[in-house]
């Protein structure tokens, strides 16, 4: 009798809602919650705070690599719990990456790629904090 070739397991794309669900489930989870814990005792302290030479205590962990792009749960596992991935963020600096429009299009590499992103981000906010300070200044000035 032939012997009929296997065709190779058709690879699975889950729904926005099935990540959501599961995103849900890893940072619920106890082996989250250590790695995270263990992540903070390692690197106490923000990675954007220390790069611009202030001292900050860290207060978030934030993956470098989200694992929500993942095409499988296995591979959103994987990138979930890999202690490669993640980078100390003081809750600043973390709520400024999370408010930009163009966040969740981004891909970094290393958590001092990321980091620059931040500082050059909050220098492009100060600036145009800056201007619209001094046109209001300017108008003031008219009155």
């Amino acid at each position: 009798m032939a012997s009929v070739p296997l065709l190779p397991k058709r690879k699975r794309f889950y729904s926005y809602d099935e990540k959501r669900k599961q995103r849900k489930k890893i940072y619920n989870s106890s082996q989250w919650k250590n790695l995270r814990l263990t992540h903070l005792q390692i690197e106490p302290l923000c990675a954007v705070c220390l790069k611009l030479g202030k001292v900050t205590a860290g207060e978030d962990v934030h993956h470098i690599k989200s694992f929500m792009t993942s095409s499988s749960l296995e591979e959103m596992n994987k990138q979930a719990f890999d202690s490669d991935n993640l980078v100390t963020l003081c809750h600043y600096h973390h709520s400024l990456l999370h408010s930009l429009d163009e966040f969740k299009n981004l891909e970094f590499k290393t958590s001092d790629e990321l980091a620059e992103y931040i500082i050059n981000k909050e220098k492009e906010e100060n600036i145009i904090e800056n201007i619209i300070k001094t046109n209001m200044d300017d108008i003031s000035n008219d009155k």
